[in-house]
């Protein structure tokens, strides 16, 4: 892979310096690299391996053979026992592939409008310059999940009361820093899930989160007559329709379901 690359990916994500611990310097002549170049300098070296460490929100010893607690001088860079050491190289091989695709498609982009217009005042094509780094999936966690996928795991380990824990404890965590979709959709699908799972009252708790977090959706409160009337709740689904009807007065769905309820 094309160490400018690797390096230009990783500014991308943030990159910054870090001060060495203990008198420890980044190797001028690195051992055992299996995707950046043999000749990678220290300095490039650290930029590839900080970006990483923002990228998913890790320390070094994510990767590599060492105790955190001890300088990286008692540390074994080199070594390969820690797997995740190749699920790294892995994805870096991933995102280089992603690289040469988007150039290909730059490429291709440039060429078809590179006559559309006719300018005199120099080139005007524009390069595709939305770099794939780590941080672009993982944003700043080790597994770039999406906020159902967390909650899924939760809910499977230790039911509803857990999974909407989880919500709460995400959503303090990580509201507003891009890293999950905290909007009306993510725990209506999530709710939907469990109730096609036939969950239908572990559903309604979930379902019910969500009005309570959207009170001005209609969609989500049809999303919660809906899973009352699964459950046979025929007078508290009429009243998430009529909810949902008042809030939105176009909701074909909600029409059709008060007819059925007449």
């Amino acid at each position: 892979m094309n160490l400018a690359l690797i390096v230009f990916i990783n500014s991308l994500a943030g990159v910054s310096t870090l001060v060495a611990q203990d008198q420890w310097h980044w190797p001028e002549k690195s051992k055992n690299l299996k995707v950046l170049p043999k000749n990678t300098s220290a300095d490039q070296l650290q930029d590839v391996m900080h970006g990483f460490t923002r990228g998913l929100g890790v320390r070094c010893s994510y990767c590599h053979k060492g105790d955190p607690e001890q300088p990286f001088t008692k540390w074994d860079f080199a070594s390969d026992e820690i797997p995740k050491k190749d699920a790294a190289r892995v994805m870096m091989r991933m995102v280089g592939d992603i690289h040469k695709d988007l150039e290909k498609l730059d490429h291709d982009d440039d060429h078809d409008h590179a006559h559309d217009h006719d300018r005199d005042h120099g080139d005007m094509n524009e390069k595709n310059e939305s770099g794939v780094t780590c941080y672009t999936c993982h944003h700043g966690r080790p597994h770039p999940r999406t906020l159902e996928a967390e909650l899924a795991i939760k809910y499977e380990r230790g039911g509803v009361d857990q999974a909407l824990t989880t919500y709460q404890s995400l959503k303090k965590a990580y509201y507003g820093r891009g890293v999950f979709d905290f909007g009306e959709e993510s725990l209506n699908n999530f709710g939907y899930k469990i109730l096609q799972a036939g969950k239908t009252d572990d559903a309604i708790k979930i379902l019910q989160a969500n009005a309570d977090l959207f009170p001005e959706s209609g969609n989500v409160w049809d999303s919660l007559a809906e899973a009352y009337m699964k459950s046979g709740d025929k007078k508290s689904a009429r009243q998430y329709y009529e909810k949902s009807l008042a809030l939105d007065p176009r909701n074909q769905h909600a029409q059709e379901m008060l007819k059925q309820l007449d």
